[in-house]
């Protein structure tokens, strides 16, 4: 059997970034192998399922960490490849697959390159035989998912909704990565009481239901949060507003053949030209869950905070109004956390609702749940350990990537 060589383009968020290098602080001066072994070893994200996955399946998997400048740099400089300064993400991506040669391309983040990008890359490079982009959030605009062959989405609703877009997509579940098993202490008591670790973004098709959520726990338990919360000052929203603004007179503009060739020459104009989506005004997140919050964690320190928690939370995005989906529903159980989550109606296929998850359907039921859990430690010690059971029995990066593994091969075959 042949072995594909996939390469993911990877997008970490800023809160992430931050994060990681802070915890690591001399790591950035360190050479691109000893970067990317550290950043692949920290098992956050989905794409690094991806990858570690794939890998038991005779893939050659390689990462290319797109939007963090100290891996990237350093990679160009060890390339002996100047960038520019204003386009060094899409200069050095373009570099590396040249490089790589993959067969199969995986862009983890629909709204990052344009499809020009995309299709100039392909153009380029005709090794790729396979794009897949991950669509695991609400987009603006379908056409930004016309770059890949493949779409793969974590949330059912969003797979009826691109295919009524046009597009082939697949649901695949996220997954649980058991080596994080031996980076974290699994031999000590629980210190913390109730938690919650997520984001909460305040854009429509977002949290919304969540922020409500948390002030209505907030308001009754002693939930203890870490979240990348910061309320947008007043000038990072006028500077939004005023990039919404360029971005309309550019795209309006793309549309005559002078001024788009007008445009082309100014490399600011063409980058906001081929920009996938149009720049969303941030809104604040309620003070009342501002005041119970700590600094965001990520990586091992997050599923090490999961793992000491007695319970802790999961809601859902907006956008996945009927179906349980999201990825801590399997860092939380895969850790060994009693996990209380929102019922969803298919959550019955994944664990045994009450038995291996707490549930609740509204505000009131997981208030009521939580301090139940918390006041009954035989119960919540057997929800956690039949959790983790069944995390680790059904849902690890191994059982997601054999059913990856039978797209992708369906997809080639075909070609």
């Amino acid at each position: 059997m042949r072995t594909w060589k996939i390469l993911a383009i990877v997008t970490k968020s800023r809160n992430y970034i931050s994060d990681f290098y802070g915890r690591h602080p001399f790591l950035a001066g360190q050479p691109y192998q000893d970067q990317y072994a550290a950043l692949a070893g920290d098992a956050f994200g989905a794409s690094e399922i991806w990858c570690t996955g794939l890998s038991r399946f005779g893939y050659e998997a390689v990462r290319v960490y797109e939007n963090i400048p100290h891996i990237q740099q350093r990679w160009a400089q060890e390339a002996g490849i100047r960038c520019d300064e204003s386009s060094w993400r899409e200069s050095v991506v373009s570099r590396q697959v040249a490089e790589q040669q993959p067969d199969i391309l995986f862009i983890a983040n629909h709204a990052v390159f344009s499809n020009e990008f995309v299709r100039n890359v392909r153009k380029d490079n005709p090794c790729i035989r396979l794009v897949i982009g991950w669509c695991g959030s609400p987009y603006r605009d379908p056409r930004i998912l016309r770059k890949s062959d493949v779409v793969l989405s974590n949330i059912p609703e969003l797979v009826e909704d691109i295919k009524a877009n046009g597009h082939r997509c697949y649901h695949i579940h996220h997954a649980f990565d058991p080596r994080v098993l031996d980076r974290i202490d699994t031999s000590k008591a629980p210190t913390v009481g109730f938690s919650f670790l997520g984001s909460i973004i305040t854009d429509a098709g977002f949290h919304g239901q969540r922020e409500g959520l948390l002030i209505e726990l907030v308001k009754a338990t002693d939930l203890e949060i870490w979240s990348p919360i910061r309320n947008p000052p007043l000038r990072e929203r006028l500077t939004v507003m005023a990039a919404q603004v360029s971005y309309d007179i550019v795209r309006v503009a793309s549309l005559n053949r002078q001024l788009k060739d007008w445009i082309s020459m100014v490399p600011r104009l063409e980058r906001l030209a081929r920009r996938g989506q149009r720049p969303a005004l941030p809104r604040g997140v309620d003070g009342r869950i501002v005041g119970r919050s700590h600094p965001p964690l990520y990586g091992v320190p997050m599923f090490q905070k999961m793992r000491d928690s007695r319970v802790t939370l999961n809601t859902h995005i907006d956008a996945s109004p009927r179906s349980a989906s999201n990825m801590r529903l399997f860092e939380a159980t895969g850790v060994g956390a009693c996990l209380l989550t929102d019922w969803k109606q298919n959550l019955k296929d994944l664990f045994d609702p009450d038995a291996e998850v707490a549930t609740y359907r509204d505000p009131e039921e997981c208030v009521e749940k939580a301090r139940y859990l918390l006041e009954n430690e035989r119960q919540r010690q057997q929800i956690a350990a039949s959790g983790q059971r069944r995390a680790l029995g059904s849902h690890t990066i191994y059982h997601r990537a054999e059913q990856l593994d039978g797209i992708i091969r369906d997809h080639l075959r075909k070609l």
